[in-house]
């Protein structure tokens, strides 16, 4: 009857409606990312992880383990290594029982803790010299030392307000000096003061 069919037309209108919105919806998604420098899935066989993009068969480190895109999906073999940066920023990693230089101390054992997250700790086999530097990590998790002034990408977590979730951030983040309430100095990295961040 008559009310039926307005009825059946009427729905169908609806899921219309609400199909254009989501497609309208999802290419605002597409535009921010691209406008953010972000990376866009464009097929099922490609891996985004964090502010990177993998094609199918694409390997790379996840701080220590080796991970590989297979499918669409991600496949991680774990591994345990203590992380650093080079001087040029880069990340290393060093296998237990050899050694390094962090950029702060002279020499670094990297041996195995069961109980880290990445199942190794440093052992300073040195004197612990004292740096004039802010300590930090990077995306990767890698520890390095930026001088006064310098502005470098760090990372950052932060507890959602309720203290359930952990928000990873890379931030833009600058040294500076502190003066410390006894009137010693210290080095901090300030990652707000007009600093940018992206949230993964």
């Amino acid at each position: 009857n008559q009310m039926s069919f307005k009825l059946s037309y009427y729905n169908e209108y609806k899921s219309y409606l609400r199909m254009k919105v989501l497609v309208v919806l999802s290419m605002v998604m597409v535009v921010a990312m691209v406008m953010a420098d972000l990376p866009v899935v464009t097929s099922p066989d490609q891996c985004l992880r964090g502010p990177a993009l993998y094609e199918d068969g694409g390997k790379w480190f996840e701080r220590c383990n080796l991970c590989k895109c297979k499918k669409g999906k991600v496949r991680c073999k774990k591994r345990s290594c203590c992380l650093y940066q080079s001087p040029e920023m880069e990340t290393l990693r060093a296998e237990i029982g050899s050694s390094f230089t962090d950029g702060c101390n002279n020499e670094i054992k990297c041996e195995a803790d069961p109980g880290s997250q990445d199942g190794t700790k440093w052992t300073v086999t040195e004197a612990e010299k004292s740096c004039e530097m802010c300590r930090y990590e990077n995306w990767d998790g890698a520890v390095g030392y930026a001088g006064v002034d310098a502005t470098v990408d760090a990372l950052y977590r932060s507890l959602s307000s309720d203290g359930l979730r952990t928000y990873t951030q890379e931030c833009s983040c600058k040294c500076e000096m502190m003066e410390n309430a006894d009137g010693s100095v210290g080095y901090e990295m300030n990652c707000f003061d007009g600093m940018a961040c992206i949230v993964y």
